[in-house]
């Protein structure tokens, strides 16, 4: 089941769709890959769309769920639960250039997890954050989370993982 999640009057979480493709394409740079194990962004929108048609496929098969940020109504960026089958799921965030430093990410980060473990079966969500990332780093240790486990992540480019991890209160 999809579902919308309204997180304040000014900030909607809305299931990835087809029609989300250009947005996600023209904002999901290498500005905003820095902190993710992902080499460069997609070359053309066609990657774009099979990256979305992936996100709806695992959606249906209850593996992820991936939503857009709406700010005001404007795409802000990206958030999803991943790997929902382990129980031990993990959250993933970026919100792109022009939104970052308007407490967006803090928002939507403090409800997901949240949200995450109060309706998802689930044990606990991971948040893991490459440790140059000390923005996402703060907004997670402000929520009174502490490093669970340190490791390395990703093919072509490695990042150094920090693993928060985020129970049921």
């Amino acid at each position: 089941m999809k579902v919308n999640l309204k997180i304040d009057d000014h900030t909607l979480l809305t299931p990835i769709g087809l029609d989300d493709a250009q947005q996600v394409y023209e904002n999901f740079s290498s500005d905003i890959i820095e902190f993710l194990p992902i080499s460069s962004p997609p070359d053309k929108i066609e990657d774009t769309i099979e990256f979305i048609k992936l996100c709806i496929d695992q959606w249906q098969n209850k593996t992820d769920m991936v939503w857009i940020i709406l700010d005001g109504n404007e795409f802000s960026g990206c958030c999803g639960i991943h790997t929902l089958q382990s129980k031990q799921p993990h959250f993933g965030i970026w919100i792109k250039k022009p939104k970052q430093g308007k407490g967006i990410g803090k928002k939507v980060v403090h409800f997901m997890l949240n949200w995450g473990v109060e309706n998802l079966n689930v044990d606990f969500i991971k948040y893991p954050v490459d440790k140059r990332n000390t923005k996402s780093i703060g907004i997670i240790e402000a929520m009174g989370l502490r490093p669970f486990r340190y490791y390395k992540m990703g093919d072509d480019k490695i990042l150094s993982v920090i693993e928060y991890r985020y129970h049921k209160k």
